[in-house]
């Protein structure tokens, strides 16, 4: 079994969603450590093809960061002005705390 952080495609559609708000809510503390999906495919290839493992480490991408500031990063790629400020979210409170994967 192989647990991956976030692709970059699905963070990419959040933040293009948004990006339609004149206020965007973020939640406080989100991190997030994106990965290119393909990188993932071919390790799961590589399991695949491999004998038995069972769970093997988490793979995540090099950078870690808040989804704050990659919504922020987008916004200013794109030449959109919108204020982006932390709101609690139901449901996020595991993940703050380290539920998602990471290696």
């Amino acid at each position: 079994m192989l647990r991956a952080t976030q692709f970059y495609d699905l963070l990419l559609t959040g933040a293009q969603k948004l990006a339609k708000w004149p206020v965007i809510p973020v939640p406080l503390g989100f991190r997030v450590q994106p990965i290119d999906p393909d990188e993932v495919a071919a390790r799961l290839v590589e399991l695949a093809l491999g004998q038995a493992l069972g769970r093997v480490p988490d793979m995540g991408g090099p950078l870690v960061s808040s989804f704050a500031e990659l919504v922020r990063a987008y916004l200013e790629a794109k030449h959109r002005r919108r204020r982006v400020v932390h709101a609690w979210m139901p449901a996020t409170g595991p993940i703050r705390a380290g539920a998602a994967p990471g290696p």
